[in-house]
Parts: C-alpha cells; structure tokens; sequence
C-alpha cells in the first residue's frame, strides 16, 4: 500500500504524511511505502520510525541525473521552495499539487476551459490511435460528471506533457511535492541513494543518543 500524504505531488488528498503512514500501518497487515514528503535521509529515517517498510521520492527522484524531466524544470525545482506549490481541484478536476508559476496560478484561476479541452482531447485520441468520433460519443455517455473530469484530465494531460517534455514554464505545469524545497542539487541516483543512506544512518544515530 502507497500512503500518499498531502505533501506529494499531484493527488495527495487530505491527511499528511506524519498521520498517514502511522494510521495505515497500524491498520493494515500488509507493507505501507511512504509518498510524500521524502526527499532525503533524514525523511527515510522518520517514515520507517512511523511504520513504513520504504518511501517513494518522485519529486526527488525526477531531479537527478537520469530523470527525462526537462532540464528547465530540474533548475526551478532546486529554486523552489517548500511553499512553492499550490494545491487544488481547478487544474485536473481533483485535489492535485503542482509547482507554483504563473501558468499554474492562471490555469487554477480560470479552472475548466472547455474549448481547449476539445481540441487536447483530440491528441489524446491520435495517440491512443482511437477514432476521435468513438472517444467523443463515448465520454458524452458516461455523464456529465464524468465528461467534465475527462475534460479536465485531458486539458491537464497537456500541460503536464509541454512541462515535461518541453520544458516551457509560461504555459506548462508540473506536478511537484512539497519536498522540493529540500532539493539543491541534480546527482546520479547511485549518487544519491549513497548520501540518503548516509544521511539516514546518521538521523538513526541522532534519534539513538536523544533518547539514551
């Protein structure tokens, strides 16, 4: 089980990591990985005191080395702060945390622009390889409620990708966990499992002489 805190990008939810993962693991017989909030060592250390059996690091993970991330989008991560984000249902139609730029304070202003939605629904179906006709009668069935959310998902699905893949920060937006803030760096993931492991160690050592 993921136990996804309101700390991580995109679909955090409402309960943060600190409760979370506590919660779950108390209440599940099965494995609990930590998301949300983990950037280093010292998060690796705090998540298995809390009973997780490991942690998921997107954020951190997406800036390093090997990451595809586009590199526009590794610098502003490591400019960033812990309160760059913002977090809201008016990007993709449900509770999503994305990096804080201009694009993305415009795009959660104006909410569900429904022409544009037309037209990104569209690539989606090229991609798909899907009969545009097919896709669209389709989502007109399922419901308004459901039309509207693919609508959403699918004006989202562009930005993220011109994000990404582009690296343009004027019209694109990047899910983005609060954990940036902790990030100053691009290394190799050997790198960086190396220093978390280190760092971890450390904190492990720290907690061990408080408590002696």
């Amino acid at each position: 089980m993921i136990a996804t805190g309101q700390e991580a990008a995109a679909h955090g939810e409402d309960v943060t990591s600190l409760v979370l993962i506590p919660h779950l693991a108390e209440n599940l017989k099965i494995p609990v990985i930590a998301a949300g909030g983990f950037a280093d060592g010292r998060g690796i250390a705090a998540a298995l005191a809390l009973g997780a059996e490991g942690v998921a690091m997107g954020t951190r993970l997406m800036t390093t080395k090997e990451s595809p991330l586009h590199e526009n989008y590794k610098k502003l991560t490591q400019e960033k702060d812990v309160y760059d984000t913002l977090f809201s249902k008016r990007f993709d139609g449900i509770l999503c945390r994305v990096m804080k730029t201009d694009a993305a304070k415009r795009a959660i202003k104006s909410g569900l622009n429904w022409p544009a939605a037309f037209f990104n629904s569209q690539d989606i179906a090229r991609q798909m390889n899907l009969p545009y006709v097919k896709l669209f009668f389709g989502v007109l069935a399922s419901g308004y409620s459901s039309a509207k959310q693919l609508a959403y998902l699918a004006n989202a699905f562009k930005a993220i990708r011109i994000a990404t893949e582009d690296g343009d920060s004027k019209t694109g937006i990047l899910p983005v966990g609060q954990s940036q803030g902790l990030i100053h760096d691009v290394p190799t993931i050997a790198e960086l499992f190396e220093r978390i492991v280190k760092e971890a160690k450390a904190a492990q050592a720290k907690v061990n002489a408080a408590l002696d």
